[in-house]
């Protein structure tokens, strides 16, 4: 928004930090950092939060390595806080201890829960990878907590914000174009021009063997540039219009929809 890189470099260098310090070695996450150590194992919001933040960092980034690890650590909080039994994420790992809660707490106050963060996260991601499943698993946590939603909605807004993409639908916006060309900046910059909440965008450079988004967004394989310049695939649940290499008609075509 700023143009200023010193955020995103901000923002790189925490991602950075938590996974260097903040790692427990067997893909989880620790709680809290103090006197140059990590401790404590992590708890939903911990998990959660940090998904939705490396989200946004590859969204800014446009680095595929930032949503590559957002799926691994959302794929770790699963496994350790997924009800099994009846759905939803546990705030805490069960340690099978009678003095502690073991609980599920939706409830939006000043900090969204973890579990509203949680469900627009799987929203997210299943809009980025076209893993169908993650909204499946989107779809299980909302039908948790459908009678806490339809008793006090006003009690749930993160996750009513979540639902309402979910439900909705929305758009992947994906550009192909090499990462420091002017005609790629021009495409990227008039996407970032419209107000569009629902859209999901995705960037991939056909020259980054490295890190090509094709891997984690199989859908985006066949997308390339179009005659030798940068192109933008306005999609609809994965079914594309034709690119479009103008600025002004990606514009257009955001507002219009």
């Amino acid at each position: 928004i700023s143009g200023d890189d010193s955020y995103l470099r901000a923002a790189r260098s925490a991602a950075d930090f938590i996974m260097d310090k903040l790692s427990d070695g067997n893909g989880g996450l620790l709680h809290r950092y103090a006197g140059g150590q990590g401790g404590i194992g992590g708890f939903l919001d911990d998990y959660a939060f940090f998904v939705w933040g490396l989200i946004e960092l590859y969204e800014a980034d446009r680095k595929p390595r930032w949503s590559a690890l957002a799926l691994e650590i959302n794929a770790a909080q699963t496994e350790l806080f997924w009800d099994k039994d009846k759905g939803g994420y546990f705030d805490s790992v069960d340690k099978k201890e009678p003095f502690l809660s073991h609980r599920k707490n939706p409830y939006d106050g000043a900090i969204p829960s973890g579990n509203s963060v949680a469900l627009m996260n799987l929203v997210r991601l299943g809009r980025l990878t076209g893993d169908p499943s993650l909204e499946e698993k989107a779809m299980s946590v909302a039908k948790t907590f459908s009678s806490q939603l339809n008793t006090a909605p006003i009690a749930y807004m993160q996750m009513l914000v979540a639902l309402d993409l979910l439900f909705l639908g929305g758009r992947e916006v994906v550009i192909v174009g090499r990462r420091e060309g002017d005609d790629t900046t021009k495409l990227l910059e008039a996407a970032a021009s419209v107000y569009t909440p629902e859209a999901t965008f995705l960037f991939r450079d056909p020259d980054d063997n490295e890190e090509d988004l094709s891997r984690l967004a199989p859908f985006t394989k066949d997308m390339s540039l179009v005659d030798g310049l940068a192109a933008a695939y306005v999609c609809h649940d994965r079914a594309c219009d034709s690119p479009t290499t103008s600025a002004r008609e990606l514009t257009d075509k955001l507002k219009a929809d």
